[in-house]
């Protein structure tokens, strides 16, 4: 089991760097490193747009096993294609939408992500995957930089003793509220095309409430935030050419597929016809932000007046 964690850090500069309360994004990242891997001893890759020396210095503090990887989320290589606001019509992040007084911030489920959101779901749907720092190690497991294990948690050994053997693991389930059923029935067409059974697709589907009785995707997601997957998941060739295909319609930067809802397609949709293993590991505390997993369930419940990450201990960290 040689596995790795992976995070994706926010850009230290950017409308999201500093937090509602007024505190940095880039110290809950020190917060949710010294917390994950005071539980998990394994190596940890983290990719960024903008670290100088100083944070990389303070979180090899925290932890020293650690690889930096630069990465550029720009890319201006990529067309992206702005969907309009489904309230103002305006494009381009000039919707006057406000999720926050006094922040720029659309509501989910009525404007579309904007560029940077979306590359990101680019990334956690293949490219990370196949990306060069993780190609020793058989597995990963994802956190984000607002993502903390809470009690209960059982050791490190059995945590991944429950990965073991499969290819793919998810913590919990949330529903998107932003439309992605073109996404679902893009991912038919692709298993259609390639000889696989439409119809026990459809029928598995509506019995776990991921598609009602017309077929609609419901937008039932595994919470991705944290998951686990094998590599060896990514390079399987049908998973393969459905990421190809789906990039080659430009599936995140024009059609505003998002990467959770990717996952489902993947692990509800595909995986089941090529006979790869999808595992619900519910029985260990976890919480996003201010999203805490149901101990013994695979929901999810959101606490708007706790703190966004809970206070550490983080005296080694100088200069933050």
């Amino acid at each position: 089991m040689n596995y790795c964690i992976v995070y994706l850090a926010s850009p230290l500069d950017g409308y999201n760097s500093i937090l509602s309360t007024g505190e940095k994004r880039i110290v809950m990242m020190y917060m949710s490193l010294k917390n994950i891997t005071s539980h998990l001893k394994l190596p940890v890759i983290i990719f960024h747009e903008d670290f100088t020396e100083k944070e990389m210095n303070n979180m090899r503090n925290i932890y020293s096993n650690i690889v930096f990887e630069k990465i550029d989320m720009i890319r201006n290589d990529l067309i992206f294609k702005q969907k309009p606001c489904k309230t103002s019509m305006l494009s381009d992040n000039k919707c006057l939408c406000k999720k926050n007084s006094n922040l720029n911030k659309n509501p989910k489920s009525i404007c579309f992500r904007p560029k940077g959101y979306l590359m990101m779901c680019r990334f956690f749907s293949g490219e990370m995957q196949n990306h060069p720092s993780l190609q020793k190690y058989d597995g990963y497991i994802r956190f984000d930089d607002d993502s903390f294990l809470i009690k209960p948690f059982i050791s490190q050994e059995n945590f991944l003793n429950e990965l073991k053997d499969k290819d793919y693991v998810f913590r919990s389930i949330f529903r998107e509220s932003q439309d992605q059923k073109e996404l679902f029935n893009f991912t038919i067409d692709y298993c259609n095309s390639k000889g696989m059974n439409i119809r026990n697709i459809l029928t598995r589907c509506k019995s776990m409430g991921i598609i009602d009785k017309n077929n609609n995707y419901l937008g039932h997601s595994p919470y991705n935030n944290f998951h686990f997957s094998k590599l060896s998941l990514w390079k399987h060739p049908i998973i393969s050419d459905y990421i190809h295909k789906l990039n080659e319609v430009g599936g995140c930067l024009k059609k505003g597929w998002m990467d959770a809802n990717i996952h489902a397609m993947i692990i509800f949709v595909i995986m089941p016809e090529i006979n790869l293993k999808v595992y619900g590991f519910y029985n260990f505390g976890y919480r996003h932000n201010r999203a805490f997993s149901i101990f013994g369930n695979y929901s999810l419940t959101s606490v708007e007046n706790e703190r966004f990450f809970p206070l550490i201990d983080i005296s080694e960290v100088k200069n933050y």
